[in-house]
Formats: structure tokens, sequence, C-alpha cells
């Protein structure tokens, strides 16, 4: 993921929706804790837009299909960061070049047999 975030002002996400006892007092934090959890945390929820009180969002249950029907319209001013995923870590629904290149690196009958118990420890 790239530290690259799209911000939304007057929307948030329900308590469920977040990483529960993770609340930071500034966005730095917030975003270098999100950003080292990889797609468990989908993004950041600012209470109030005013820069401290981050809640992450989690990404198991938020993902960028659903985010925007998700985060919800906020009364009091709440905004929530998207974070974005760099486009080499984006995969094309209905892609197999994963398992392409994994049985051309292995080569054919690689993977077709069970390994040898000498190799069982």
């Amino acid at each position: 993921y790239l530290n690259t975030w799209n911000k939304s002002q007057n929307r948030y996400f329900s308590v469920d929706k977040t990483i529960r006892g993770l609340r930071y007092s500034t966005m730095l934090e917030a975003k270098q804790h999100c950003l080292s959890l990889g797609s468990l945390c989908s993004g950041l929820m600012d209470d109030g837009c005013d820069g401290s009180g981050f809640a992450l969002v989690d990404g198991i249950g938020v993902t960028t299909a659903n985010w925007e029907s998700e985060a919800l319209a906020s009364s009091q001013g709440t905004c929530v960061y998207e974070k974005k995923a760099d486009a080499a870590a984006i995969q094309t629904t209905g892609s197999n070049h994963g398992t392409e290149d994994a049985a051309s690196h292995f080569g054919g009958g690689a993977l077709e047999s069970p390994p040898s118990t000498d190799m069982i420890r």
C-alpha cells in the first residue's frame, strides 16, 4: 500500500467496522499503524474531523469494493480516509496470472506428488 488517502467529509463507520481498542491521537500515528497492517486496515476515521481521535477501519469488514456503501452520513462532522492500494497490489477480478506464474515457476509435475518422508521432520 502507498501512503495515499482519499478523504470524505461528514462520513463515519459504525463501531463494529473499526478495529477495536486501537485509537490514535495523531493522524501520523494512525496512518503508520494502518499501513503496517496491510489489507487488515482499510482506512482511518477522525471523530469530529479535527485532526485528533483516530480509529482504524477494519479491512475485513470494509474493503475498497464496499467502502462507499458502508460509510454512513455523519451529522457531527466526522470524516474518513480511505487507504489506496498501489497498482501492483490490485488484481483484476477473474485473473489467474498468479496461478499460471506459480505453475510455470515450479514446473509441470513438481506439485503433483506428496513430499518424501525424509523431507518431513
